[in-house]
Formats: C-alpha cells, sequence, structure tokens
C-alpha cells in the first residue's frame, strides 16, 4: 500500500508556526526595551543639563563672590539677561541667567541669586542659586 502523504515520523526541529510565534514574541520584548532605553536616555539628559545649570551658576556665583563689595555690580537689583550657548549630548543649548542682587540680614552682606532657565524638547526647566556675599 503506498500512501501519497507520508506522515512525518522524525519530529526534530520547528514548524513555521512556531518560528513565527518565536519572532512576535522577541519583537515584543525588543519594543518594551526599546521604549525603556528611550525613557533612560531621556532622563540621563535632563540630569546632565541640569548639571551643566549648576556649574554655570556656580561660575557666575565664584565671580560674584571675588569682586570688592562696593563694586556697581553688586548694586541691588536685577542684572540682565545673559545667554550662554553649550554643547551637550552633540546638541546646542542655550542657558539664559538673571543675577538677583537683594540686601541680606544686614548692611554688612547682599544676597545674590542666580536663576538658570533652559528648554529641551519644548518644556522649561529653572534652576536656582544663591550666596551671600560680604563686606571685608
Amino acid at each position: 500500500m503506498s500512501q501519497l502523504h507520508p506522515v512525518m515520523r522524525n519530529k526534530k526541529g520547528f514548524t513555521l508556526l512556531e518560528a513565527l510565534i518565536a519572532i512576535v514574541i522577541l519583537a515584543v520584548m525588543m519594543l518594551g526595551s526599546l521604549k525603556a532605553l528611550s525613557g533612560l536616555y531621556q532622563f540621563s539628559t535632563n540630569n546632565t543639563l541640569r548639571d551643566h545649570a549648576v556649574r554655570l551658576a556656580d561660575e557666575i556665583l565664584t565671580d560674584y563672590r571675588n569682586i570688592p563689595y562696593n563694586n556697581s555690580l553688586l548694586d541691588l537689583g536685577t542684572k540682565a539677561q545673559v545667554n550662554y550657548q553649550r554643547q551637550v549630548n552633540n546638541a546646542n543649548v542655550t542657558f539664559t541667567t538673571e543675577v538677583t542682587v537683594t540686601q541680606a540680614v544686614s548692611t554688612v552682606a547682599k544676597s545674590v541669586g542666580v536663576q538658570v532657565t533652559w528648554s529641551t524638547k519644548g518644556k522649561q526647566y529653572t534652576n536656582t542659586t544663591s550666596t551671600i556675599v560680604a563686606n571685608k
């Protein structure tokens, strides 16, 4: 008796359907991993930008600490906004700084505050740092 379609007796290997299901499962897992990596990259970029803003504010405050107390830069009020271009993660980012000098607790000290503002992906961020400058 001859059979037109012999039955496979040796079932080693995968069928086409099993291979396609495995590929779909792997693709879904890879898309989930890609989404997680994208979120981590954005989180890392935001922290790097914040770090640059803090360092810029610290540089400005260091300059203000090193000028004489009676210098006109320490007159009370808000100073002009200044833009700084920095390259962060292969992108040019503009940091806008604003310095404000106010009278501290006594007449022998002034408070100098620096506000650094930047934006990324349509969202604006701000960091504010301050120090006290005393008459020596």
